[in-house]
Order: C-alpha cells, then sequence, then structure tokens
C-alpha cells in the first residue's frame, strides 16, 4: 500500500518483489497519495517496476491521470471483476478504456471471497470447480478473445 509508511520502506528497500524488479503496489480507495508523482520517480530511479492493481477501481483517478501515470512509470494489473461489472459502472468503463488503450500488462482476480469466484465464472470469465472444499480454476480460454474482441469494438 502506497500511504504514509511506504517512503521509509522504499527507502530501507524493504520490499519484497514478485520477479526480479517487479513490485505490486495498491492505492488508498478514498484519496490518492498526495506525494505518489514523487514516489513513483523514487520507484523506478531505484530500479522497481511498479505494478499498480486495479487502477479501474480508483474513482479519483481519471483516464488523462491514469495514462500520466503509465507513462511515468507505473504497469497496471487488471481486476478481472471489473470487466463484470462487479465494483460498478466506474470501473467497468474505465477497465475497457485501459484495455482499448493497451495499458493493462497484467490481469489477476482479487478473488478474496467465494462469492468473487462464483461472480467470475457466472459471467465466463473462469472455469473449474468452485464449490466444495478444494477449489481448482483458471481463466476460461475464450475470455482472451473476448477481451481483445472488446478492446477491438471501442
Amino acid at each position: 500500500m502506497i500511504d504514509g509508511q511506504f517512503e521509509k520502506l522504499l527507502d530501507d528497500r524493504s520490499f519484497k518483489c514478485l520477479k526480479k524488479n517487479l513490485l505490486l503496489c495498491e492505492l488508498s480507495y478514498f484519496q490518492k497519495p498526495i506525494n505518489l508523482d514523487d514516489l513513483l520517480f523514487k520507484l523506478t530511479s531505484y530500479g522497481y517496476r511498479p505494478i499498480l492493481a486495479h487502477p479501474e477501481r480508483y474513482r479519483y483517478l481519471d483516464f488523462e491521470e491514469l495514462r500520466t501515470l503509465n507513462t511515468q512509470g507505473f504497469l497496471f494489473q487488471a481486476n478481472l471483476l471489473s470487466f463484470s461489472g462487479y465494483y460498478g459502472k466506474d470501473a467497468l468503463g474505465k477497465s475497457l478504456f485501459l484495455l482499448k488503450e493497451g495499458l493493462y500488462s497484467f490481469i489477476g482476480t482479487d478473488a478474496h471471497k467465494p462469492q468473487h469466484l462464483k461472480q467470475l465464472k457466472a459471467v465466463g470469465l473462469i472455469r473449474g470447480d468452485i464449490d466444495g472444499p478444494r477449489v481448482c480454476y483458471c481463466v476460461e480460454p475464450g475470455a482472451v478473445a473476448l477481451f481483445k474482441a472488446l478492446a477491438e469494438g471501442l
């Protein structure tokens, strides 16, 4: 989470990266960090490649700000639930915009509850077993084609 303690962690280099220098980051849902531009500059100058999780869900970021953050160094990770309308029309619209603009580098589910998986399966974005004591699922292969068609049709 890029919050008040983030800069200290950054200066101490106290991060666990996903792979090499890829660092998954989140922002507050309530307001943009005042010094986000400075922190992003510092992150990239230290050699990190920050990935912003579910950028479509931050209501305070408009299309132009999202483009700017991407240009300044953020890679973007889509949340599959956003494409289902689960988080509302604003997140759906932004997710389609980011997809059309080719600004997503990664896709994740951010599925923390069984209801998230049920929603993803109901709209055909994942397949597999999501009920019972064992859960085993994957992205529906046809969903990749769907994303491409959506992007081309926008």
